[in-house]
């Protein structure tokens, strides 16, 4: 594998890419004291605090990485919360929702990103979790903190709604092969495809007799479900699907 630099080591997606050596991982804070020159690729995992709060019109963070690697190999990490709600969405979806800062300015990086070389990996990644290890405000993070404050089961959809889910484990999988292969440039998505219901992650991952144990149960009347198409991923590095939602419901069970 040529020399990778790893910018975000902060971040929680580090979990999935903590096989690159440590000396080649940095914050977003040490970018002035990289000799960039030594380095073929680029996987930047750093997303400044203010773009979930407004969106941004400069990119000056990123257009500074980028062009330290123009014309080089460049992965991206982005979102699923790009597209709508639906089932099976494609990376040709056009329909993309751009109301909110966070995905808005992930969209705008992706663009800025293909302006500064042909040879990028971008990633649009659904729910990544570990069972006992997950991003503050997503999905898992509120379920498990508002259980463990008052046994306390709070969603504003139906939990009939299906939702797309990935393992750190299966990402890291991935990634350790993407970084090797050297071709089919383009965008990706990363997750699981088969779309698992509220009512079952929280069973599964908070315990089977949740519903029965707790203290308040909200639930929404709107069914709201998406989960991604992966057909171009596990076709270009020859994965089975089934394997990738089994080791999700695995993750999901570990006590």
């Amino acid at each position: 594998m040529r020399r990778v630099c790893l910018i975000g080591k902060n971040s929680f997606l580090y979990n999935a890419f903590n096989f690159v050596e440590k000396h080649n991982t940095f914050s977003h804070k040490q970018i002035n004291k990289i000799n960039f020159d030594k380095y073929d690729k680029l996987v930047l995992l750093s997303f400044p605090r203010k773009y979930f709060l407004k969106k941004e019109k400069k990119f000056l963070f990123e257009k500074k990485l980028f062009k330290k690697f123009k014309n080089k190999e460049i992965h991206y990490i982005s979102t699923s919360k790009l597209y709508p709600m639906k089932i099976k969405c494609s990376e040709k979806i056009k329909d993309i929702n751009l109301n909110m800062p966070y995905v808005y300015n992930k969209f705008m990086i992706e663009n800025i990103l293909k302006k500064y070389t042909r040879k990028f990996y971008i990633y649009r990644i659904s729910n990544a979790f570990l069972k006992n290890k997950y991003a503050k405000k997503t999905f898992f993070d509120i379920l498990v903190n508002n259980w463990n404050k008052n046994k306390t089961i709070n969603f504003d959809i139906n939990f009939k709604s299906q939702k797309d889910f990935i393992s750190i484990n299966t990402l890291k999988m991935i990634f350790k092969k993407m970084l090797k292969i050297e071709k089919n440039f383009g965008v990706y998505n990363l997750g699981a495809e088969k779309g698992i219901n509220i009512q079952k992650v929280i069973k599964l991952f908070i315990n089977n007799n949740a519903f029965e144990e707790a203290n308040l149960l909200i639930e929404g009347s709107k069914i709201s479900s998406q989960t991604l198409d992966i057909t171009k991923l596990t076709t270009l590095l020859k994965l089975k699907k089934k394997d990738i939602i089994k080791e999700t419901l695995k993750e999901m069970k570990k006590k």
